[in-house]
């Protein structure tokens, strides 16, 4: 892709993690990237401390062809995803066409899911170590962890590395 780069951020309706959300946008944004914000609906959401922000799209109006990157946000509300047949078809999408994929806190057990982490090195929050395990990903304890075309991260504390790391994939695209 050519010209401005472009990140969707999906967030959970309710209870995603705001400083995964807010550092990250900033990271992007200050590093010219453009950001949109999907959620299961167009409109307000609402984070686990109480923060609202707008979701610009629905999860099924993503398209991958238009996009350099994806972010799956953390937070308790992320378990929305775990099952979550749509999202689990973009992601497949973003994955065949080799783009950015970013998963941080509970999310990579969301790509774990979708079944695109097999034989992947991943992180995330250690509640989904046995998950992402069982569905073939190789855990490692780390703060930030890329493989291939994905960057996975384990919590709020590395988020800045996290979207840093998301930037230089898309850049090596």
């Amino acid at each position: 892709m050519s010209g401005l780069m472009k990140v969707v951020m999906v967030v959970a309706p309710k209870n995603f993690q705001e400083s995964e959300y807010m550092i990250s946008r900033n990271v992007f944004l200050d590093n010219n990237v453009q950001v949109t914000t999907a959620s299961t609906f167009k409109g307000e959401l609402i984070g686990m401390m109480g923060m609202m922000i707008n979701s610009d799209i629905t999860i099924a109006d993503i398209n991958a062809n238009d996009y350099d990157g994806i972010v799956l946000v953390g937070g308790s509300g992320a378990t929305v995803y775990f099952n979550n047949f749509v999202i689990f078809d973009v992601i497949r999408s973003f994955n065949k066409l080799e783009r950015a994929i970013g998963a941080i806190c509970i999310a990579p057990s969301i790509l774990a899911n979708c079944g695109v982490l097999s034989g992947k090195k991943v992180t995330s929050f250690p509640s989904e170590k046995a998950n992402l395990e069982r569905n073939g990903a190789e855990y490692v304890d780390q703060g930030v962890v890329v493989s291939g075309n994905i960057v996975t991260g384990n919590g709020p504390r590395v988020v800045r590395e996290f979207a840093t790391k998301l930037i230089g994939l898309i850049n090596a695209e």
